[in-house]
């Protein structure tokens, strides 16, 4: 096993017979540890964490249509400019935390339409956050107008469901909603979650969280949605802005990144792992204690 080395951190001691594992420069008090973490060892994981960076660091190749880091305000990372607007509240700790991210309040943010944004084939959309659990559906990310001629489809609407599944729908022909949606309960709550849709030119979707497949299936492929007043939304529902589909008041995001090309299991394994599996946090159980 190849050894790794993280610096950690933790928002609460779970107790004894657990040490701190920290890198050679602690930003914390605690107990260094007495040797690096070796690979498939358990740790308590608090939050995603990486030292001197914002968190969320997702890999950008393929070039993304758009990258968001929240890192203090809505910009667009990719180069795209596809900048959102609308007013986050900066998620901020500790300053030595360098935890990234923008909770939203009362509205989702938006970007008017692109057409660089009108996905109609294949798909990828990533969302880094903590999530909660409002007892109702919330849209993550989405992509459309209100209206139900088919240019006024819907193209992508990733979601979290009231039961805390995860689905991705769309729209063909003039307004024929169609998606795919996992078991209840796969989302966590409270935690760094990275969750993750992919689609095909088919209509083939696969759903995951940190990086684990939830699901998979098939619907109609997405036709339309060619409105030049389409546009996208991250944190709510373009079809219905405002209303109650808008994600959950206090979730955080910490970066959403969309690609038009469909990301197979292992990129998605391995940029779970880059995003927030590499920036473990927290503490290790001493064996024997």
């Amino acid at each position: 096993m190849n050894p790794l080395f993280f610096t950690m951190r933790a928002l609460a001691d779970p107790g004894p017979g657990y040490v701190v594992w920290q890198s050679d420069a602690p930003d914390f008090a605690g107990t260094d540890a007495p040797a690096p973490i070796l690979s498939n060892t358990a740790v308590v994981v608090s939050a995603p964490f990486q030292y001197g960076e914002p968190s969320g660091k997702l890999s950008t190749s393929p070039t993304p249509v758009g990258l968001w880091l929240f890192n203090g305000d809505l910009n667009d990372s990719s180069g795209n400019d596809f900048h959102l607007t609308g007013t986050p509240r900066e998620y901020t700790t500790a300053a030595k935390d360098r935890i990234a991210g923008a909770v939203l309040e009362a509205a989702g943010w938006t970007r008017a339409y692109n057409a660089n944004l009108k996905i109609a084939g294949a798909l990828t959309i990533d969302v880094i956050g903590v999530f909660q659990n409002p007892g109702t559906s919330q849209f993550l990310v989405s992509y459309g107008k209100a209206g139900e001629l088919l240019a006024d489809n819907e193209l992508y609407a990733f979601y979290i469901t009231s039961d805390l599944a995860l689905g991705l729908a769309w729209e063909h022909s003039a307004g024929t909603g169609v998606g795919v949606t996992t078991s209840a309960g796969v989302v966590p709550v409270g935690v760094p979650t990275h969750l993750t849709a992919t689609r095909d030119a088919s209509g083939f979707v696969a759903l995951y969280v940190d990086g684990v497949d939830v699901g998979t299936g098939t619907a109609t492929a997405p036709t339309g949605g060619d409105s030049t007043s389409s546009f996208l939304t991250i944190g709510d529902r373009s079809e219905a802005p405002g209303s109650s589909y808008l994600t959950a008041p206090g979730t955080i995001f910490h970066c959403v990144k969309i690609q038009s090309a469909e990301s197979t299991g292992t990129a998605v394994k391995q940029g779970y792992n880059q995003a927030l599996g590499g920036f473990a946090v927290g503490w290790r159980k001493v064996p024997g204690v």
